[in-house]
């Protein structure tokens, strides 16, 4: 990484530094939960700003995209696979990921996120992970409309109307960046049993 920019020799120490980045590895600069969970380069450019003589003051703005992010061996995706019956959703090699990022003190911000495997498994949205670890944010899921279809699962409050082969369902993030939760797949368990339930009431 290189960094351009300035750094005032004057009482305040304001700064302004550009550091553009290529090639980073994301398994070696996440929290260790997601050193096997999450894994790929990622390239983008971060303008960090701030001064020396105010505690607080950092701020780092910037945005990101990869075109080999894997995301596997996650508990999340392991209940969503069997949720939906679908084993090729334990693991997603994405095509295409892009969004913004904002750092400051209290918290890192990653935003206007859209994640992209056109066959399998979509993303957009909206995640922070603050100082103590809390994690939060929201996200909208896109899953092939014909994986529901096969399961049965007809929940208009859980995934919308079908768009352009896909349904999507709004997802809440919480816990906290070590172990995270999610509010989607508890709902799609609950679908699946009451399948199975309705589908033994119909045998002879």
């Amino acid at each position: 990484m290189t960094l351009n920019g300035f750094i005032n020799a004057g009482s305040k120490g304001d700064f302004r530094l550009m550091a553009p980045f290529t090639g980073l590895s994301l398994s070696e600069n996440v929290h260790t939960f997601w050193q096997d969970k999450l894994r790929g380069h990622i390239h983008g450019e971060m303008e960090i700003s701030g001064s020396l003589a105010q505690q607080g003051s950092l701020l780092a703005e910037g945005s990101f995209s990869s075109n080999n992010l894997v995301l596997s061996n996650h508990p999340i995706l392991q209940r969503l696979a069997i949720g939906l019956g679908e084993a090729l959703l334990a693991r997603i090699d994405f095509h295409s990921v892009e969004g913004r990022l904002k750092r400051t003190t209290e918290a890192l911000e990653i935003y206007d996120i859209r994640a992209v495997n056109p066959a399998l498994f979509q993303l957009r949205g909206d995640i922070t992970v603050h100082a103590n670890g809390v994690l939060e944010g929201q996200l909208d899921v896109g899953i092939p409309a014909v994986f529901l279809q096969r399961m049965g699962i007809a929940d208009p409050s859980i995934f919308g109307a079908e768009v352009q082969g896909f349904s999507w369902a709004k997802v809440q993030l919480g816990g906290v960046i070590g172990a995270p939760e999610e509010d989607l797949t508890g709902r799609l368990e609950k679908i699946r049993a009451q399948i199975l339930k309705d589908n033994l009431r119909r045998l002879p």
